[in-house]
């Protein structure tokens, strides 16, 4: 990420600045981020313990994710379901 955008985030508190950068900030954006990703199926179904359970799992499953963070996230995904 570029230095001017990191000093962005951290400076910054408003909506606008994060919608302009591509952030999400509200739910339904973050549905569509999920959606797209293919990481909330089946996709326009009810956000439900279950399916958020599900959609957790496949975040762990990124390729990038550090292990103590997908350890963290199957805990979650574990309460949840």
């Amino acid at each position: 990420m570029a230095e001017a955008t990191v000093n962005t985030l951290r400076s910054s508190t408003s909506l606008i600045d994060h919608f302009q950068l591509g952030l999400v900030n509200h739910a339904a954006a973050g549905r569509r981020f999920l959606e797209k990703r293919l990481l909330f199926v089946p996709e326009g179904h009810p956000a439900t313990t279950r399916t958020l359970a599900n959609t957790l799992l496949q975040i762990a499953a990124l390729g990038k994710v550090p292990r103590e963070a997908v350890q963290a996230i199957w805990s979650a995904a574990f309460l949840l379901d």
